[in-house]
Order: structure tokens, then sequence, then C-alpha cells
């Protein structure tokens, strides 16, 4: 076997993946070949690294007490126009609109992965999707004009994203990359490329949804950036674990660090860039 047949599947050698004998032949060959070996060191190393660091969960609440910090900043403001009367029917439109989007954004994504669920673990996800979604558009068609902007931008970012994934799905992406190098997954130079490319998957949607709403109404402050990448990251995790499912544990905690740093970085940009194109009009 050559050098580059072994380096495509060190990864699964190193999992022990590998029928006996194929690991038996990779085995000899990198007692003979020391660029192979070095190149299993690398992988070693960050397998280990990855394998021990988890991804940190937000912590319980952060999105109800963001919204609840916007609204300290912004309370007495005139200019927010929170004063306005909500329809009655508003909540029934909501869940109304979010049973339709979670239905759509269901039949796009479910398909991807290769290893789906059960039907009733799909119904659970569409159910939770349901509630996401209509919380996102009660709050798009609420009185409070920061809270309807950020929840406006969080509701178009995910709908770009999600009608995106048929034709530019998580896994396609990742093979693409790895193509690209013509490195085995698990190497140091295909994690970088995951790992930035994770981050502009998520963070372009942030950023053309906030340039198609525009600048909000009232004072604008950094945190309110945070908020609407926040929002967007609830409404689209449900089709980044129906996608990263299928990926192997390495290959897609990578994809997933760079994803939310696209989330966290991608929100705030995207108000700045709104911010400036306003004053420049």
């Amino acid at each position: 076997m050559d050098c580059q047949a072994i380096r495509e599947q060190l990864i699964d050698y190193l999992y022990r993946e590998l029928p006996p004998e194929e690991w038996v032949r990779i085995e000899e060959h990198l007692l003979g070949c020391r660029e192979c070996q070095q190149e299993l060191v690398a992988l070693q190393r960050v397998t280990a690294t990855l394998d021990q660091w988890q991804v940190p969960e937000p912590t319980r609440g952060l999105v109800e007490r963001t919204l609840a910090r916007l609204r300290a900043e912004v309370i007495g403001v005139s200019s927010l126009g929170g004063g306005a009367e909500v329809s009655p029917a508003t909540p029934f439109l909501a869940l109304a609109l979010g049973g339709l989007a979670a239905g759509a954004s269901l039949g796009l994504t479910a398909h991807l992965t290769p290893h789906q669920g059960t039907s009733l673990a799909l119904a659970a996800l569409g159910i939770l999707w349901a509630v996401l979604y209509g919380g996102m558009f009660l709050a798009a068609l609420g009185s409070w004009a920061p809270v309807k902007h950020l929840a406006s931008v969080a509701l178009l970012a995910g709908g770009l994203a999600i009608l995106l994934t048929p034709v530019l799905s998580i896994p396609e992406v990742v093979e693409a990359c790895s193509a690209l190098l013509g490195r085995a997954k698990g190497s140091v130079v295909l994690n970088v490329l995951l790992f930035v490319v994770g981050g502009l998957y998520t963070a372009v949607p942030l950023l053309v949804a906030h340039r198609i709403r525009g600048q909000q109404p009232g004072p604008v402050f950094p945190s309110q950036g945070l908020a609407s990448g926040l929002l967007y990251l609830v409404l689209v995790a449900p089709v980044f674990y129906l996608q990263c499912a299928a990926l192997a544990l390495g290959v897609g905690a990578t994809w997933m660090a760079g994803a939310i740093v696209g989330v966290l970085a991608g929100g705030p940009a995207g108000l700045w860039l709104a911010g400036h194109r306003a004053a420049h009009a």
C-alpha cells in the first residue's frame, strides 16, 4: 500500500475500526515509514485533544437573561414603540407559522443524514422545532421593537441556512474539504479548515440577514448582536444535530466549535455592518 492510501485510513487505524488483516498491513507499513509515523503522531495529538474537549453548553436561561438585559437597557426610550397593543390572535398566528416552518424545515433536512432516527424521534424533533419557531414568530410579531428586530433577523438567517442545506449539507462540505486538501479526516490541516468553514457556514447567513433587515430602531447595544446570534443558533440547532450525527466524533466536534465561534462573531459583526451601512447611506 502507498503512503497516501495508508494516511487515508489512519483515523480508522487509530480507532481500531479496520478489519484485523488491514490493521496488520498498516502496522507493518508504519514500522518502516517515518513520514507516516509522523502523520500518525500528529493525528494522535489532535484526536486526544478533541476527545478531551467538550463543546461548552450555554448556561441555563442565557437567552432569557440576555433579552431581559436588553429590555432593561432600552426601557423608557420613547422611540422603541413599546406601547402598541398586540392582537389576541397573535399567539395563535405565531404557533401556526411555527408549525408550518417546522414542517418545511424538517422536510428539507430530515433525509440528509444517512443514519435517520425513528419516526418517533423525528416527530419529537419536529415538535421541538415548532415550539422554537412559534416562540420566535411570537417575538417577531410582538410590540417591543428591539426584540421584533432580533427575532426577525434570527428567522431570516435560520431560513437562509436551512434553504441552503439540501444543496450545501455539512457532510458534503466536509467531504469536499477532505478531497480539496487530499488529507484524511482527522489531520491537523483538515481540522483547521473545517473549523474555519464551520464558522463561515453559520456566520454568513447572519451577516446577510442583518444586511437585509438593516439597522434596528432606537439605541443599539453590542449585546443585541450576540442575542441575534444566539436566537439564530437556537433555530438551526436541530438541523446541525441531524447532519452532524453522521460525522465522526472528532470531525463533528471540530465543525461545531467553528460553528459556535461563527455565531458569536457573526451576530455582532452583522449588527455593526448594518449600522455602518445606515450611517453612510
